[in-house]
């Protein structure tokens, strides 16, 4: 079995316990085939980290009932724009977390009884966690990293940290050792397969994901056009002049290895990374040529000039392999998301 440490900023970039890969580490550990150990710090850190999002989050909606109130007027949305109660959200998230922890069996880690001089002595050195600088979660990081250390040693294990802190990364440690969460996560996913004796499957998927990934790359290079046939995306490279003409001369979408984010007896979930290139002319006024009329407040111009831009992104796409009730050799492989479903940001 692997012992694993899950950093507070984990669960933050995943979204606490919303995304398919918290969700599916959670039911490894349910499964007994991880086991998760959460320093008590740690876990007050990802409450507090809760709180903190969702207080960022309800300034949002709050924002945004105001700016949208003329949708109050369709009887059908007017529910939605109730007003939402901090307190009352956040006891309901923090009941959804504990009980999301409790299934999965984490063990919580008490704060070890130490000696202080431990802790100090690596900040006054400036040794990992702490850094050049001063930062609040420096001395919860710290415990954290402790508290598990202590249970290692009281056991005789090993265990895995997971973290995107850089501090965290470089800790140097006999009894934990870091590891890329994604990567470790379509590893095990990949095991458990193979032990339930279902490698077909995981080969049918890899089969249809090189078979089809022209049909892929064509979905995105689709979805990439779309995006960029929009003038609003460009104002901000023009500094909000008008475009006259907008040319697309080139793009390039390259796709990726992929990762299993999600298994269950119906439906497996991949994610993949896609390199998207793109290059378009923009026909704009050449402010060069242009004088502002103060009478009507109004810039005239007589002449234009091409603005290139030339980008390159990564974006993240989701796939989704379904198992229908005909059996395995109908099951497809299908293109599911783009980007998180977001819009390209050029």
């Amino acid at each position: 079995m692997d012992y694993v440490f899950i950093d507070t900023s984990i669960f933050e970039s995943n979204n606490f316990i919303e995304s398919k890969r918290i969700q599916e580490v959670f039911r490894l550990a349910k499964e007994g085939h991880i086991k998760i150990l959460m320093p008590e710090v740690t876990y007050n850190e990802i409450l507090s980290r809760a709180r903190k999002n969702l207080e960022e989050a309800l300034k949002s909606f709050n924002r945004y009932r105001k700016d949208t109130r003329i949708l109050r007027n369709i009887t059908s949305l007017r529910e939605k724009f109730d007003p939402l109660e901090q307190e009352a959200c956040f006891l309901e998230l923090k009941a959804a977390i504990e009980a999301a922890l409790k299934e999965a069996n984490i063990e919580i880690l008490g704060y070890p009884i130490l000696d202080t001089k431990i802790i100090f002595d690596s900040y006054f050195q400036n040794k990992k966690p702490f850094g050049a600088g001063i930062k609040k979660s420096e001395f919860p990081d710290a415990l954290a990293l402790i508290s598990v250390e202590e249970w290692c040693k009281a056991h005789n294990k090993n265990c895995t940290l997971f973290a995107e802190d850089r501090d965290l990364i470089e800790y140097e440690s006999k009894l934990l050792s870091h590891r890329n969460f994604n990567e470790f996560l379509d590893e095990k996913l990949k095991t458990v397969e193979a032990t339930a004796k279902r490698t077909k499957r995981l080969a049918r998927i890899a089969q249809l994901y090189a078979d089809k990934s022209d049909n892929y790359i064509a979905q995105i290079t689709d979805w990439l056009n779309t995006q960029l046939d929009d003038e609003s995306k460009y104002y901000h490279y023009i500094d909000y002049f008008e475009i006259h003409d907008m040319d697309v001369q080139e793009v390039y979408v390259e796709l990726l290895g992929y990762e299993i984010t999600s298994v269950s007896d119906e439906v497996i979930y991949l994610e993949a990374e896609a390199i998207v290139q793109y290059e378009v002319d923009i026909t704009t006024d050449d402010q060069n040529s242009g004088y502002y009329d103060g009478d009507d407040k109004t810039w005239h111009f007589f002449d234009t000039t091409k603005v290139k831009i030339e980008e390159e992104e990564n974006i993240s796409v989701t796939f989704e392999y379904t198992i229908p009730e005909a059996g395995e050799k109908f099951a497809e492989l299908k293109l599911l998301d783009i980007n998180d479903g977001n819009d390209l940001d050029i």
